[in-house]
């Protein structure tokens, strides 16, 4: 029963992008890939899943618009997606796209600005401060006031804490 339920869904998915695309709402096709990729997901087709976002996440990163992803299904799928935005040309755009919706909280607000998002990722990966400022392009100085802004947004006080509570609000994996 379930697969049929899934080739209904999938069916159904495909059916209102084929409307909206002819529409040409494209806000509507923006969330009908998604829609579709989420379906997708939901079947265990992570591969097609992700290659079904992609045109959804090359619209919503040239417009910025964050809210249709902005649910834990999308979170899970945009983290799988996240890997595979190298292999195409609007990776820069994408990449960071990702990084900026994954970085907000459910009302949609940012809680680590985007340089404090790439000092996170750099901390996860458990560089000094030093590390960071070179591979970021950045100060030693920049470096520890973004660590200090990060302990005080998260409310720790150690670097591998940071990490901790970073990951469990899904802020990095």
């Amino acid at each position: 029963m379930a697969s049929s339920n899934t080739r209904l869904a999938l069916t159904y998915a495909r059916r209102a992008h084929e409307v909206v695309a002819a529409i040409g709402a494209d806000f509507f096709v923006l969330r009908s890939h998604l829609t579709l990729a989420l379906v997708l997901d939901a079947a265990n087709r992570r591969r097609d899943a992700v290659e079904a976002l992609l045109p959804a996440l090359k619209m919503a990163s040239t417009s910025e618009i964050a809210q249709p992803f902005l649910s834990r299904d999308a979170e899970k799928l945009l983290r799988a997606t996240r890997g595979k935005a190298h292999l195409y040309d609007e990776d820069v755009l994408m990449s960071n796209f990702i990084s900026d919706v994954l970085g907000r909280n459910a009302n949609g607000e940012r809680l680590l600005s985007e340089c404090e998002m790439q000092v996170m990722e750099e901390l996860a990966a458990g560089k000094s401060n030093k590390e960071i400022a070179r591979v970021l392009d950045r100060t030693e100085n920049t470096v520890k006031f973004h660590v200090k802004n990060i302990f005080a947004k998260l409310k720790v006080t150690r670097r591998m804490q940071a990490v901790t509570v970073a990951k469990a609000l899904k802020l990095i994996e």
